[in-house]
């Protein structure tokens, strides 16, 4: 078909901190749950909150499904589907 899987994985899933930063908001993890600790993504008066290991975002509280999974890497990145980010304006 002509696709590259890792191009396409480098479009579709981006590192968390990077991404939301470049958009102008802080990032921080809410580990209270040390199990499902959860990626916090602060811009303005908008939230998003985006536990690990699911394919959802809660946007102010409101539910928002995304295109993937976030997920956290052994070496310390965590990285969530572009969708996520996008949700920052």
């Amino acid at each position: 078909m002509g696709v590259s899987l890792t191009a396409a994985t480098k479009k579709l899933f981006v590192p968390a901190r990077a991404a939301f930063e470049a958009k102008g908001a802080a990032v921080s993890f809410d580990a209270a749950d040390p199990k499902n600790p959860v990626l916090v993504a602060r811009k303005g008066a908008t939230e998003i909150r985006v536990p690990i290991n699911t394919n959802l975002a809660y946007v102010n509280g409101t539910a928002v499904e995304l295109d993937g999974v976030a997920v956290f890497t052994g070496s310390g990145t965590t990285y969530v589907p572009q969708s996520a980010v996008d949700l920052i304006a």
